[in-house]
């Protein structure tokens, strides 16, 4: 089931940015065969490669893992959509804390 998780986690993370896998593989510092099989069957990804996914995407092994968290990106993404009262609101929940 996990394996299942960040195997869509990662490619979601990727498609999102708009990335093609010859990028993400540079990025990463893998061959884009390497990538793709990790987007088919993430169990035999390489811990040091799952490290840099959180680094690159700036999300935590939580998140890839376990899809729990929500990544700075995707709230960043929908607070942008928010009208200006709406953002207000927000922030005067989040100021509350």
């Amino acid at each position: 089931m996990r394996a299942e998780i960040l195997t869509k986690q990662i490619k979601n993370l990727r498609e999102g940015k708009g990335w093609s896998r010859k990028y993400m593989s540079e990025k990463l510092g893998i061959d884009v065969r390497t990538l793709k099989s990790y987007e088919e069957d993430s169990s035999k990804m390489r811990v040091d490669d799952l490290i840099r996914y959180t680094q690159i995407f700036q999300v935590s092994l939580e998140f890839l893992v376990e899809g729990t968290e929500i990544s700075d990106e995707k709230l960043y993404q929908k607070l942008s959509k928010l009208s200006p009262k709406q953002k207000r609101a927000i922030m005067a929940v989040i100021d509350s804390y």
